[in-house]
């Protein structure tokens, strides 16, 4: 990425950061690194894709719009409050809130983060695709 995007995303993380009133500090934690680790990479470091996807949970926000500033799907400020649960949390933590997830392969949770990463319409294109593969693969006779 060249540098003005990065410095983009990095301004997106800071600026809804603040719009939810955390501190670098609260955020490093769910996200699990240190505070001053945490403070370079959203002043100046290059953010991996992992973290997006996990600061785009925490930030209660996409994937693109800290990316792209695609502000489709920004969750409503207002309405949200600040998340209690953290990354490092047990697996039976979360599970509690949707039993579905401790189902999930190693190979859905690499598909369900590439569909994070894409933008909204090719999202969709990719939702219709597995519709139509699904309906023909499970018609009712």
């Amino acid at each position: 990425m060249t540098k003005i995007v990065e410095k983009e995303i990095n301004r997106r993380v800071r600026e809804r950061r603040e719009e939810l009133g955390y501190t670098q500090k609260e955020v490093a934690e769910l996200i699990g690194m240190k505070q001053n680790a945490y403070s370079q990479m959203e002043r100046e470091g290059n953010i991996s894709t992992q973290r997006i996807i996990d600061l785009a949970v925490v930030l209660k926000t996409t994937a693109e719009y800290l990316l792209y500033g695609d502000k489709e799907n920004i969750f409503d400020v207002k309405t949200t409050s600040k998340i209690n649960l953290t990354f490092n949390e047990p697996a039976s933590n979360i599970d509690a809130v949707d039993p579905l997830i401790a189902t999930i392969t190693n190979r859905e949770k690499n598909a369900i983060k590439m569909l994070r990463n894409i933008k909204q319409e090719d999202r969709e294109e990719v939702y219709r695709i597995l519709k139509e593969f699904h309906d023909k693969k499970f018609k009712k006779a």
